[in-house]
């Protein structure tokens, strides 16, 4: 699931920057080692390389970590199955993401980094959607 988040700075100085939520499903028939060991030691430099190109101010990838025991809790209230794993990208603004990707650069990094996910994601499972993220604490 991809979100679009609006972050207030906590300086008290008003800033918005954008989210990118990404719910990640590997590739059918990639085993999870395989799909992490490519995610972290290919994707992640390669979004690093194009980072000043598309305007990507922070990347973070959550790579999953078994435990049974909470699993077990969360299929009792009854959740679905869990993604692969989730990627969150922050840029200053929506216009410097727009702006980024209208560049012939952006353009082509872009569609770099869309023919590497292809290689080890499974495209038709991405979902997306826009939301404005509310500080409740911390």
């Amino acid at each position: 699931s991809m979100t679009w988040a609006r972050e207030t700075g906590r300086t008290g100085e008003d800033r918005t920057m954008i989210k990118l939520i990404v719910a990640i499903y590997r590739k059918p028939g990639m085993t999870l080692e395989a799909f992490n060991d490519r995610w972290l030691n290919v994707h992640g430099p390669l979004v690093k390389k194009h980072a000043q190109t598309l305007r990507v101010k922070r990347y973070v990838q959550s790579h999953y970590v078994s435990v049974p025991e909470i699993e077990a809790q969360l299929a009792e209230r009854g959740w679905g199955k869990r993604p692969d794993a989730v990627t969150e990208v922050w840029w200053d603004s929506l216009d410097d993401y727009y702006a980024a990707l209208a560049t012939p650069e952006g353009i082509a990094a872009n569609l770099e980094l869309e023919a590497d996910e292809k290689q080890f994601c499974d495209m038709h499972r991405m979902e997306a959607f826009i939301s404005e993220e509310k500080v409740i604490f911390g």
